[in-house]
């Protein structure tokens, strides 16, 4: 298996273990919980918010203008062409967050052959999505879903995309639905979970989790409607039944089936 860089920056497990031990998590786990009321994710893409938007500006081309030689991806080659162009070329990650790509690209030595892609349709509505992330299942990286793409009014639109304390998941029921978690670290202390579904060439929140390691530890955990609420409007959860929907959710965590990006 090829070595990955480490990156002190991106150490979501410690940060998330930190977060758990200071709001005093129950080690038993609970049957999740029915969803909170949906509500629209936030357009604004920080790390205090999902990495979700609505309405992204479309995916530029790669800066050579010749159309790929490759076979059609479901319409998503210019998005591939530019994967493979920005890993063979080894952009850093301010140059890959520049042209709109997931950062944690520069984290590889051989991207071309450690990063991949798969195409699935996550809302049923017959057009395949498309997912960069990690071949290899290397911890929390290899099914951490880098970047994800769909298609509106006939070109491609990034849907969200992984960065330094904002991580991604695909989720699957056992009824095979498909949501979307954004784990997000706000600050030192505070852990955010988001669970959301695709709409359009958009999320729509179904269920939000917030743990604040400052707060009382009586009242470290909140339900929340959606990424700007603040805590003091949040509605206060128990801590093992909020610990239940998260380890519920993990669970849930499926890896698409990726094809590395040299073979494209």
């Amino acid at each position: 298996m090829k070595r990955i860089k480490k990156i002190s920056t991106l150490l979501f497990p410690a940060v998330l273990l930190l977060a758990m031990t200071a709001c005093g998590l129950p080690g038993g786990e609970t049957t999740r919980t029915t969803a909170a009321p949906a509500s629209t994710v936030s357009e604004a893409e920080t790390t205090a918010v999902p990495a979700a938007s609505t309405g992204e500006a479309e995916t530029p081309a790669p800066t050579e203008t010749q159309a790929s030689s490759h076979p059609q991806v479901d319409g998503y080659n210019s998005v591939l062409d530019q994967y493979v162009q920005a890993l063979a070329e080894k952009w850093d990650e301010e140059t890959l967050t520049q042209a709109g790509l997931s950062p944690l690209c520069a984290s590889y030595d051989n991207p071309l052959e450690q990063i991949g892609y798969a195409l699935l349709d996550v809302n049923g509505d017959g057009q395949r999505e498309l997912f960069i992330g990690a071949v290899a299942n290397d911890g929390d990286m290899g099914k951490m879903i880098f970047a994800l793409y769909t298609m509106a009014n006939g070109a491609p639109v990034r849907v969200f995309a992984s960065q330094e304390r904002s991580a991604c998941y695909l989720c699957a029921d056992e009824a095979g639905v498909y949501q979307l978690e954004n784990q997000t670290f706000i600050g030192t202390n505070r852990t955010d979970w988001y669970y959301s579904l695709l709409d359009g060439d958009s999320l729509t929140m179904v269920q939000g989790i917030a743990c604040d390691a400052d707060a009382d530890p009586e009242r470290a955990w909140f339900s929340i409607d959606s990424a700007e609420q603040a805590l003091s409007d949040a509605t206060p959860m128990d801590a093992s039944t909020a610990q239940g929907i998260v380890d519920s959710y993990n669970r849930q965590h499926t890896k698409p089936d990726y094809t590395p990006l040299v073979e494209y």
